[in-house]
């Protein structure tokens, strides 16, 4: 006996279809939502790493805030906020800024610039618009909103990028199965992390990092090269010859050394400028000048300080005027370095503000610091030790 053979009930079908339609756009709409909520908060993309901060992080129009204590744990140690007058002095390798609070303008190496977004105060700490100064700390910064979250890369490391000659797909592996990150548009700018094998390592400019395939790119091109810095020498001084007067033999230096004088050239006088010294006696400085150079002497002059420090670097104003004359006597007679030598100091932290403050700007001119330590000034080398280059004792 044949069996019938069953309908097909199109109710049912419809019914089925239905629900495998919800199940899907359920799906859909989960992983569309665990993206959303993936980039719910900012986070920091730090020369390719990802980094956790301490605070909050502040994000207005594209700009990103970050506290002043989270600044201080990336980049500056000395960061310094008074907030009876809303006043934020940060330093980087090669910069000073100058911020204050609510006000569109900055400061950085005592040249005005504009900002969008000015330092502001939010529940008793301080908050830096990192986006517009980062400059300032030796880094490139960008901000993505569809990722939330800011790319900070250094300024001092090799950068290289490439461009896509054909649609794909950034994968979270190398193998066929990695999830895709994001679509890659033709003609789009990635930054090339390892180009060592057929699926480069690359980021996009939302700050994901996967692979593409090589033969979708064009060839790559060095945006920047790592910077490297030349080997420290140790310091000699010859302080015996570190004065204009008097006749020298010549004699043989080690030249693995840093051999230098410090004739004492510029003061610091009771209005904060510096007094310039140096070609007092024009006759006695060509003949002792010439003497060095033939006898491969560096003359690195001494900065003294002929009034109370309290007095004359007291603020950023006295500060920043001590260091702009101090660098232009420097730069005027071609000078590569300066040793500040003060007899006493009354106020240990100015004078620690002072030297934060005049390094980076040495360093931008390519101008090497030392600091003289005796018994009577109370320099304590820990405090000072990572930021000059040579610490030097009577």
């Amino acid at each position: 006996m044949v069996k019938p053979k069953r309908q097909l009930n199109k109710r049912k079908v419809r019914v089925c279809l239905i629900i495998l339609a919800v199940i899907l756009i359920l799906i859909i709409g989960k992983i569309v939502g665990n993206n959303k909520s993936q980039y719910k908060y900012i986070s920091v993309l730090c020369n390719n790493e990802i980094i956790k901060l301490d605070n909050e992080i502040l994000e207005e129009d594209g700009i990103v805030f970050f506290s002043k204590d989270d600044v201080k744990k990336l980049f500056d140690d000395n960061i310094y906020y008074i907030q009876s007058e809303g006043v934020l002095i940060s330093t980087g390798k090669e910069h000073v800024l100058y911020m204050k609070k609510d006000e569109n303008t900055c400061l950085i190496d005592d040249v005005t610039k504009e900002i969008e977004k000015p330092l502001k105060e939010v529940n008793g700490m301080a908050y830096i618009p990192i986006n517009e100064v980062s400059n300032v700390y030796g880094m490139e910064s960008t901000y993505s909103k569809n990722t939330n979250r800011i790319i900070l890369d250094s300024l001092d490391l090799e950068k290289k990028e490439c461009k896509t000659i054909d649609k794909t797909r950034l994968k979270s592996g190398k193998i066929f199965f990695s999830s895709t990150l994001s679509k890659v548009l033709v003609g789009e700018r990635l930054v090339v992390l390892d180009d060592s094998s057929n699926k480069l390592k690359v980021r996009n400019s939302d700050g994901l990092i996967g692979y593409v395939k090589a033969k979708k790119v064009d060839e790559i091109v060095t945006i920047r090269e790592n910077k490297t810095s030349e080997e420290k020498k140790k310091i000699k001084v010859y302080s015996n010859y570190s004065n204009t007067s008097g006749v020298y033999e010549d004699f043989d230096v080690d030249t693995t050394l840093l051999n230098v004088v410090t004739p004492t050239f510029f003061h610091i006088d009771s209005d904060s400028g510096i007094i310039d010294v140096t070609n007092s006696n024009t006759a006695t400085y060509s003949i002792y000048k010439a003497w060095c150079d033939g006898n491969l002497l560096k003359i690195m002059p001494s900065l003294t300080n002929n009034a109370p420090v309290s007095e004359t670097l007291l603020n950023y104003d006295q500060r920043s005027k001590a260091i702009n004359g101090l660098i232009d006597g420097l730069k005027k007679y071609q000078f590569k370095g300066v040793n500040i030598n003060f007899e006493s100091i009354d106020d240990i932290n100015t004078f620690y503000r002072f030297i934060y403050e005049l390094k980076p700007r040495c360093e931008k001119e390519g101008i090497v610091v030392i600091v003289t330590v005796n018994k009577n000034n109370n320099i304590s080398r820990d405090k000072i030790s990572n930021i000059v280059d040579y610490i030097v004792e009577e």
